[in-house]
Parts: C-alpha cells; sequence; structure tokens
C-alpha cells in the first residue's frame, strides 16, 4: 500500500454487537385527574425493543402517598384511587443487557363533586352501582340510570336487592349539608320492600333516610341531611328491596342535588376531674365523648384525676368514664360553652359464682339442665354465664343464662362456670353431671310406607281433615293453589280451591298469594293462609266460613279451644284470636323471630316458635294471659338446617322437621315429649326428601304425611306411626302379575272409594276411585246387600285379595270390616272412553271403573236378552266391537233393544276370562236401563285431554303378528317407548320424539331395530317422558 494509507476494523467494546436500547413508554386511563373512588389503569405494554427481545419491566413511585400491594414488574398496573393529591410514576424496561430510559406519569386524584340534575346529565361516572357480586361495575351496566336518567333499582328482575352508593368528602370539624329531592316510580304501582338513603362514614353513626313513604311514592320528596364531620370520607347509598314483579320496573329518581361544606363552627371544651368512690388512684381512667369518641376522648395521666377535651361543637353528649375494677359512668351533657364536669367513679363488687344444681341421676338423650340461678352479683349488675366442658359435647346456652347439653353416653362428665358483670370476673366453680340412664325406648317410632307425587310445586303446607282428607297448599303459587287428595292418594271429591275472600276482596291464589300454612280448627274446619290473608274453609264442601287480613306472609296455629294464633314470616308478634275472629290479644317476642312456621301446644300453655337457623323458642302463658318468651327448646340441631314445620300431634307430641337445602344431606324431624318439659325427644332420618316444608298427621290412620318443597313433581310421603291403619290405594291393592293375576292375592288390605254399584249386578259390587283412576271388586254379601249401602257413599273396606275367572276384588269382608265414611256425595262422573279401551289386553287398566262409550250401535238385536234371562250383547262404534253384559237382576232385560241407530252406554268395566294369561274377556256391565242413552255424542269432545301420563297393556297379549299399545299424554313432552328382553337388553325403540298431548296408540310387528322377527318369550315395553318425569312399564308376551 502506499505510505499513510492504512485498512482496518474497528471494535465497539461497550456492548454487545448490534444491540440496541429497548424503549419505555407509558399511558394511563382515565386520564392526568382521577375522581376519588374511581380505578386508575398505567399502561406499559406499549413499550418495546426494536430488536425484538424480551423485555422486563420496573416501575417506581416517585410522588403521591405510597400505594401498596401493587405487583410493580408487570407490564401494567391497575389500582383505586382512596387518596386526593398529586401522583407520579415513572416506568422502566430492559432486554437483559441494556436499560431503558425511565418514562413517567404525572395525575392527580381530586374529591368527588356531584353533579346538580341527575335527571338529565350525562356526566354518570361520579356514581358506581355496587352488584350482587359485591363488586364495582360503571352506572350503565347491570342496575343503572336509564335512558330516562332513573336509578333501575330491579327492571325485569323480580325480587332484587339493589344497592347504588358513590363516595363524599368532608373536612373534619365542619359543618356539612345535603339536599336532594327523590321520588320512587313503579310500572305495576308496586311499593318496595323498604327502600333507604344513607349517608355513612363522614358521622360515627349513619344518617338514614326511609324513603318507604308517601311523600316520595310517584312525586318527588325532599331530603336534607347535616351535621358535624368527623371523617374526611363517607358513602351516600340509596338500597332497596324490591317486590316481586316479573316484568315490571322500579325507579329512583333524584333531582337538584347539592352539598355543601360551610366554614369552621365555634367549639367549646369539657374538663374536670375524676375521682373514685375509695379514694383509689384514678390514673388511666378513660373519658369518651359519645357519639364523637373517635375523636374527643382523654385519659387521666396521673393520680390529680385532670381531664380536659377540647373542640366540641354545641349539641347534647353522652359523657363516658371507665376504669379497671370501677363502674362505667354515663353522664348526659349538654354542650353550648366551655363545660367543668367532676366525676366519680364506684367502686365495683365482683360477682360471684354458685355450683349449679344438676339431678344426680341423668338419661342418655334426656335434655340435662345446668341451674345457674344461684350465681349472684353484690351490687345488683346483670350476669354473663361463662360455661365450658368436655369438647364432645355440645352445650347449648339459653337467654336465661341456664346452659345444658343432650348425653349421647352414658358416664360421669366435668363442667366448669365462671359469671361477669361487665366489670369484674367471679372464681370460676367446677361440677360433675352423672349420667347413669340408657336412652328411653322410642316411643313415636315411625317408618316409611310410600309415596305419591303430585302435580302442584313448592307444598308449603299440610293438614288432615276428619275425613282424612289431605289438604295442601302452594308456595309458588300452582293453579290451582289449594289441592285435596283422599287418604289413597287419589284427588278428592272437593273442588280445588282457587281464590278467597277477605273484607270483600277476591284474592287470587296464585304467586302475588303465595300460600304458606294449612291447619284444622277444633270443630274440624280446614284453615289456610297466604299473602295478606288467613282464610277457613268447611272441610266436606270446601265452602269458606270466614277470613281475616293479616299483612305480609302469616302463618298460624289453633289451639284445642279454638283459638286462633297467628304471626308472619320474620315478624315477631304474635296475635291471638277467639272463635269469632275477634283479636284478644297481642304480644310480642324478647329476642328471635318466627321463621316459617309456629304452633301452640294444645291447651294453649306455650307456644313453639321455629327460627330460620337451627333454634326453636319458647313462650309460656302467664296468669293474667299473656305470653312471656322463656328458654329456648332443648336441643341440639344440626347446623345449616332451619325449622321448617312446628306441629302438634293429637296426643301432644311435638314434631319439629329440620330442613336443609342441600340436597345431599338429610333432613330431620325430631319428635318431643311434653311429659318431661320437652326434655327428651327422639330424632329421625329422613332419606330421599327435599327441603320438606309440609308435615301432618292422620289421627284416624295414624298416619304421617311429609311434603317437599320443590318446583317440579314434588312428592308427598306416607309414614306409619305406631298402631296405624294404612290404607292401599285402589290402584296397587288391584295391580297384577305379568299374566293379568293379583300381584297381592290373598293379602290383607284396607281400602277406600266411592261406591258405583251395590247388588243390581246380581254378583259383587263396586268401588272406585274418584277420578276413576282405578277400580275394584267386592265380592261379599254382606257389603253389597247391605240396606244402607248407596252409590256415591266413600267407603272403607277391609279384606282379602281375592280372584275370579280374571277379576280381580276384595273378598272375606267382616261384619265390621266395612264402614260408610262420607253420605250425600253427587253422582260419580263415568269416564269416556272407546271402545277399543275395553279390547284384549287393554281392559286391565279400567277394570272396575265406571265408564261411558258413545256412538254404539247393536251387532245383532236378537241378542239382546228376554225378560229374567242374562245376555251378552255384543256392540261396536264401527271399528271395534265389545260385549255389553246385562244381569237378570237389573231392569234392562226385557226392555226391549235400543231402537236408535246409535246411542251411549253407562256400565262398569268386569272381566270374564277362564284361563291364564287373563287379558281377554273384558266387558261393559250397564247397572240399569238409565245407563242407555240414544243421543249420540262426540268421543273426542268429551274425552279432553288425560289427566295423567298412562301406559296401557297392550292387546291381545299374548300375540301372534302384532298387537297394538295405547298410551295417554296429559301434556307435551319427549317422550321414548322402548321394547326390552327379560336380560334387559335393548330390542327396538318404537318412539323417541316429542308429541303433544292426548290419546295415542302404536302397533308393534314383533321385529327390532333390525327388521328381525324376535323369538317367542316374555319382553318388557318401558315409557318415559321428559327424561324421567313419568316412567310405566308392562309385559307382553310374543307366542309364535
Amino acid at each position: 500500500y502506499p505510505q499513510g494509507t492504512f485498512r482496518g476494523y474497528l471494535f465497539d467494546t461497550t456492548g454487545e454487537p448490534g444491540n440496541r436500547t429497548p424503549g419505555a413508554r407509558v399511558a394511563m386511563k382515565p386520564g392526568p385527574e382521577v375522581i376519588f373512588g374511581n380505578m386508575v389503569n398505567l399502561y406499559g405494554d406499549r413499550s418495546g425493543d426494536i430488536d425484538g427481545d424480551a423485555i422486563s419491566y420496573l416501575w417506581t413511585q416517585t410522588a403521591g402517598a405510597v400505594i401498596t400491594g401493587l405487583d410493580m414488574t408487570t407490564a401494567n398496573l391497575e389500582f383505586q384511587a382512596t387518596q386526593i393529591g398529586d401522583y407520579t410514576f415513572q416506568l422502566e424496561v430492559s432486554d437483559g443487557v441494556n436499560t431503558s430510559a425511565p418514562a413517567s406519569m404525572s395525575f392527580s386524584v381530586l374529591p368527588v363533586t356531584f353533579v346538580e340534575d341527575f335527571e338529565t346529565d350525562a356526566d354518570v361516572p361520579n356514581w358506581t352501582v355496587l352488584n350482587d357480586a359485591n363488586m364495582t361495575v360503571s352506572i350503565n351496566d347491570s342496575m343503572g340510570l336509564n335512558d330516562s336518567g332513573a336509578l333501575d333499582l330491579a327492571s325485569n328482575l323480580g325480587f332484587a336487592v339493589s344497592s347504588f352508593s358513590r363516595g363524599l368528602n368532608a373536612q373534619p370539624g365542619e359543618y356539612f349539608t345535603l339536599d336532594v329531592w327523590v321520588k320512587f316510580v313503579s310500572s305495576n304501582g308496586a311499593v318496595p320492600t323498604s327502600l333507604a338513603l344513607t349517608l355513612a362514614g363522614l358521622t360515627p353513626e349513619p344518617m338514614i333516610v326511609d324513603l318507604n313513604q308517601a311523600e316520595f311514592l310517584g312525586a318527588y320528596g325532599h331530603v336534607i341531611l347535616d351535621g358535624f364531620a368527623t371523617e374526611q370520607t363517607g358513602t351516600l347509598t340509596i338500597a332497596g328491596i324490591m317486590p316481586f314483579a316479573p316484568g315490571a320496573y322500579q325507579h329512583v329518581y333524584l333531582d337538584d342535588l347539592s352539598w355543601t361544606n360551610p366554614a369552621v363552627v365555634t367549639t367549646y371544651s369539657i374538663s374536670g376531674t375524676i375521682s373514685t368512690s375509695d379514694a383509689g388512684d384514678p390514673t388511666g381512667a378513660d373519658i369518651q365523648v359519645a357519639p364523637y369518641n373517635a375523636f374527643w376522648n382523654d385519659q387521666v395521666a396521673d393520680n390529680t384525676g385532670a381531664y380536659s377535651i377540647a373542640g366540641i361543637v354545641p349539641g347534647d353528649y353522652v359523657v363516658k368514664a371507665t376504669l379497671f375494677g370501677y363502674k362505667y359512668l354515663d353522664t348526659l351533657v349538654t354542650v353550648d360553652s366551655d363545660l367543668t364536669l367532676d366525676l366519680t367513679l364506684i367502686r365495683n363488687t365482683p360477682p360471684v359464682a354458685v355450683t349449679p344444681t344438676v339431678p344426680a341421676s341423668n338419661q342418655v338423650a334426656a335434655f340435662v339442665t345446668f341451674d345457674g340461678s344461684g350465681c349472684y352479683d353484690a351490687d345488683g349488675d346483670a350476669l354473663t354465664y361463662h360455661w365450658m366442658g368436655p369438647d364432645s359435647i355440645d352445650i347449648q346456652l339459653f337467654h336465661s343464662g341456664n346452659a345444658g347439653f343432650r348425653p349421647k353416653e352414658m358416664g360421669t362428665f366435668d363442667f366448669s362456670l365462671f359469671v361477669t358483670d361487665g366489670v369484674d370476673t367471679s372464681e370460676t366453680v367446677n361440677f360433675s353431671v352423672n349420667v347413669d340412664q340408657a336412652a328411653p325406648a322410642p316411643e313415636r317410632e315411625f317408618s316409611f310406607v310410600d309415596e305419591f307425587t303430585t302435580e302442584g310445586t313448592g307444598w308449603g303446607g299440610l293438614a288432615v281433615d276428619e275425613q282424612s282428607k289431605l289438604w295442601t297448599i302452594s308456595y309458588y303459587g300452582w293453579q290451582p293453589n289449594i289441592r285435596i287428595w283422599d287418604a289413597d292418594g287419589v284427588h278428592a271429591t272437593i273442588d280445588n280451591i282457587s281464590y278467597v275472600v277477605v273484607n270483600g276482596d277476591t284474592l287470587p291464589l296464585n304467586t302475588t298469594n303465595h300460600g304458606r300454612d294449612v291447619g284444622v280448627d277444633n270443630n274440624g274446619n280446614v284453615w289456610i293462609s297466604g299473602g295478606g290473608f288467613v282464610a277457613g274453609f268447611n272441610s266436606e264442601t270446601g265452602e269458606q266460613i270466614g277470613a281475616i287480613a293479616q299483612a305480609g306472609s302469616p302463618v298460624f296455629a289453633f289451639d284445642d279451644a279454638g283459638y286462633l294464633y297467628v304471626s308472619t314470616v320474620v315478624g315477631n308478634v304474635i296475635y291471638k284470636y277467639d272463635t269469632n275472629l275477634e283479636l284478644v290479644r297481642t304480644d310480642t317476642m324478647s329476642w328471635g323471630a318466627v321463621g316459617r312456621d309456629f304452633a301452640a301446644s294444645p291447651d294453649g300453655s306455650r307456644i313453639l316458635v321455629g327460627e330460620l337457623s337451627n333454634k326453636c323458642y319458647m313462650l309460656e302463658r302467664q296468669t293474667d294471659g299473656s305470653y312471656l318468651q322463656i328458654d329456648d327448646l332443648p336441643g341440639p340441631f344440626k347446623p345449616g338446617e332451619e325449622i321448617s314445620r312446628v306441629k302438634f300431634d293429637s296426643d301432644g307430641f311435638l314434631y319439629l322437621v329440620g330442613s336443609t337445602t342441600n340436597v345431599t344431606a338429610d333432613d330431620r324431624v325430631y319428635i318431643y315429649n311434653p311429659a318431661n318439659d320437652y326434655a327428651t325427644r327422639e330424632v329421625y332420618e329422613l332419606t330421599g326428601t327435599n327441603s320438606p316444608r309440609g308435615i301432618a298427621f292422620d289421627a284416624n290412620l295414624g298416619v304421617m304425611y311429609i311434603a317437599d318443597f320443590a318446583t317440579t313433581d314434588v312428592t308427598i310421603g306416607r309414614y306409619a306411626l305406631p298402631g296405624a291403619s294404612l290404607i292401599t290405594s285402589l290402584a296397587t291393592a288391584s295391580s297384577d302379575d305379568a299374566l293379568g293375576a293379583p300381584a297381592l292375592s290373598d293379602s290383607i288390605v284396607t281400602v277406600r272409594g266411592y261406591v258405583s254399584t251395590t247388588n243390581e249386578l246380581g254378583g259383587p259390587a263396586y268401588i272406585q276411585a274418584w277420578d276413576g283412576s282405578a277400580g275394584m271388586a267386592v265380592y261379599d254379601s254382606d257389603f253389597h246387600n247391605a240396606t244402607d249401602l248407596v252409590r256415591g257413599q266413600y267407603v272403607e273396606i277391609t279384606g282379602s285379595v281375592g280372584f275370579y275367572s280374571g277379576l280381580t276384588e276384595i273378598t272375606n269382608v267382616a261384619v265390621d270390616g266395612w264402614s260408610i265414611l262420607t253420605s250425600d256425595l253427587p253422582p260419580l262422573t263415568p269416564k269416556v272412553v272407546a271402545a277399543a279401551s275395553l279390547l284384549d289386553g287393554a281392559g286391565e287398566p279400567l277394570e272396575g271403573v265406571l265408564v261411558k262409550i258413545d256412538s254404539l250401535s247393536l251387532v245383532d238385536p236378537g241378542e239382546w236378552p228376554a225378560t229374567g234371562s242374562h245376555a251378552s250383547v255384543r256392540v261396536t262404534d264401527g271399528v271395534d266391537t265389545i260385549v255389553v253384559r246385562i244381569d237378570r237382576d237389573t231392569n234392562i232385560d226385557g226392555t226391549g233393544a235400543p231402537t236408535d241407530n246409535y246411542f251411549s252406554v253407562t256400565g262398569v268395566v268386569s272381566q270374564y276370562d277362564g284361563s291364564s294369561p287373563y287379558f281377554e274377556g273384558y266387558q261393559l256391565m250397564p247397572r240399569d236401563i238409565e245407563d242407555f242413552n240414544g243421543s249420540v255424542v262426540s268421543i273426542g269432545d268429551e274425552l279432553g285431554l288425560p289427566k295423567n301420563f298412562a301406559l296401557h297393556q297392550n292387546y291381545p297379549n299374548p300375540f301372534n303378528a302384532s298387537t297394538t299399545i295405547k298410551y295417554e299424554l296429559p301434556r307435551d313432552a319427549q317422550i321414548r317407548l322402548v321394547i326390552y328382553n327379560l336380560l334387559g337388553q335393548h330390542v327396538v325403540t318404537l318412539i323417541d320424539e316429542h308429541q303433544t298431548a292426548g290419546y295415542r296408540t302404536i302397533q308393534w310387528n314383533g321385529m327390532n331395530d333390525y327388521g328381525q322377527n324376535v323369538s317367542s318369550g316374555l319382553y318388557i315395553m318401558r315409557i318415559t317422558a321428559d327424561k324421567q318425569a313419568f316412567t310405566q312399564v308392562r309385559k307382553l308376551t310374543i307366542i309364535k
């Protein structure tokens, strides 16, 4: 190279080759000015590295009150502005080699300022809403200001608890004034359950205005709150509980709201000297001025007893002086100038604990009471009792100061007690309890018998009348609200009740007037309660006999003298009415409240009140007739359960239903014996129940009913008490086995039913359920030939289940084995069916039931019987042919065949089939000539819709080529009909689709899903509706 010319490389040894420094960038929302209470968001995620390297973040707060709890290494920061002032944050980012220059963001947190017109002002971020999840959300989310500027307390939400809050600032030591106009508007005219405006935090006690007043309902009312601020920050809240009103809206409007903080006012002082009654040292005495004790207090520093408290604004105050070992001293003063107040504290005398008295001998499961009434305080101060015992024992505390426990095993158990008077504590005393007796034998042991599913929902109460009819009331307003069943679970003759009349107003029993309770008075009348009323009905006719108006959700009870006791859910007042429904007295509970139920003892001496949190309160009648609340009923009860029902049985035993909303936990029944002042009880676990709220007793039959509180397909369970006389439903007593023979053959049963025939047919009489769901023949001459037996009577029969040529019947009825329960009932209404319902196999569910078939004609008029003759007359509806059996003991034979081309026949379905399987020979047996009617009636018009789901026996059965399967749908449903073999293996699905309500038929040709003929044998057909809402199984036989 030429001299002086050089070539080479330049190395940068100060960093990585090619690495460039990242850049930090900060953004902010909502802006440089943040309103107190709002959220602050600092965003650093817009920082980056030009080389694409990953970066880390480091935030630093360089100005303002320190904000704690932040992760300063994240890309973004979020926190709530809780202190007024100026703030600065800076951010540095690093790529692991180089660190950026810091980027900073400054902002100010400003006090909240009100807008003056909430009705039209769009500047709403100053307001926030507290939603059900306890999270702060924007006013325009969920519930908040609507388009008209109103606060939506509830809109299409039904029953709701709504709360709207915003922050306020004031200067401690200054007066403030809040001035606002408020109104409440509801689209359906309903008023709030509660509605209040509250100013809290600025003063020691919240300032509350009840907005649920006439001046604020539908029109603007004026609210002015003023006071002296003792804190810097507070909260203005509007909160309410709205009534249940789906589809309606409730709004709160605010207008012309102003907030002022005037100048500082003149303050004064309170000073003086503290001394003691025994010349003791007052050092350490604490002096407070209430209600502003958070700001104005002083403590005596030495034995001179001097104190001084300054800065008190004019007003009335309580000066509180306390010193250990001396009684508290409260002095009411008025401060309108500097005040000198000398105080003397009185020496306290410590209380004395005395060893409690307990019985020398005690029994397992019987409550043991610790009587601590011997403890005393010489100064007469109120005592607080402190009981201690083994960890394995649950000690129950009572308001009287006494305590006790319910032993689970025999042994000796050690306890201790000390008492306090609010100042001093007594010495501790020790005592032992000897449990040396085994648990008593159960007196009211019961067992589950069966249950039936009702079409109602949420049964809130049960009662049994003197005819053993079961009355229920629905909380959810299922239409009709009141349902009545006979003892076998079949609807009774009384029409369901759908309304009551109170003070001349007709109230529908629906979702507006939730059903609450059912009970029976000493005259056998049935009473119900719902939203705003308690009403009575004649148990035989269903006619209303009286009512009283009672606001809220009333529950009630009767004693044996006929007095009516009424209270309300979560109320604490008990009203007592005489037999003329005249109010005779009112008593208020000393503590607690009524939960869902209460009861009066049969003699009226005690009132037992169930509580929502596993307690039962007791009130005792005094000599002047008033009721005084005494100790709670001895427990313990299961944690988390509520005492949902409180009832006495006819023997005076007390039953409590312990209900829990946890469906995996068992509910309980607690039974107390009043003979030993409710110390002895029995506890029974209920399995399969769902939050029961109904319990009732049938004293005649010895049966107890318990009803679930569920929203669909509520079940009512039947339980046998000692000495029970159980009623078997006709459907169960007449049920068949796979071959059509009685499933309960030779069993002794007691059934109830309505007489459809007596001795008109020359053979058995027939009884049936009122709704025609089941029936049965009774073959006993003492019964069907009885001179006082007439159609329509409601009877009870005990006998054995027999069988004659396919006909299931009750036989061997003893002379005293039947009785007439009710007479003078309206005639039975025959069940309208088609002729096909009596074909082979199909007639089995109708056996013993009074039916009517329309549009029939004679196949051969020559078959009509002559006088004194029997005959099986064939009739047809043009499609199917059935047999009408005319007995010579009726007045039909010899009258001449019907001359009309078409006629109707009413009769009892019987059967004459001499060989197994017994699925043939069904016949219609008219009782007299009046059972024939020449008019033509459309079957479809009179059938209407079925009342219940049902799967009928196929016909023919057994079958060879094909068989017909009929089923009934009372409502639209998803239906699945499947055939299985005896091994439970799937054979064919006949139906799997959504179908509308009605009477339906389907054919099965004996083939499986693959079009193959199945072999001879016994098969199972199973129908389900709406995924197990209804399920029924029947057997069918194929013969090749």
